[in-house]
């Protein structure tokens, strides 16, 4: 992260590391860093979406992550409402 340029304040750097505690995952990778710290998302190789799971507990869990993140960019990356909204804790 240090090698990150923040234009914006220390909001900026806050906000990241929040998403990066909220969807990333147990252990903050490098390629978290690169997905949560920029405004675009990091595009997943072309691959079908049938391939790139092999559980179907995985799947779930990486739809269920896209939805939340998705919540979260609609409600400005307000964590308590976009709990409230989605109806978790």
């Amino acid at each position: 992260m240090k090698k990150l340029n923040f234009s914006g304040n220390i909001r900026e750097l806050h906000n990241i590391v929040e998403r990066l505690v909220i969807l990333g995952q147990a252990r903050i990778t490098i390629e978290d860093v690169q997905k949560y710290a920029s405004p675009v998302s990091v595009h997943e190789e072309e691959k079908s979406i049938y391939e790139r799971f092999s559980t179907l507990q995985d799947f779930k869990e990486y739809v269920e992550r896209i939805f939340i993140e998705e919540k979260l960019r609609k409600n400005g990356w307000n964590v308590a409402k976009t709990a409230l909204e989605v109806d978790i804790q």
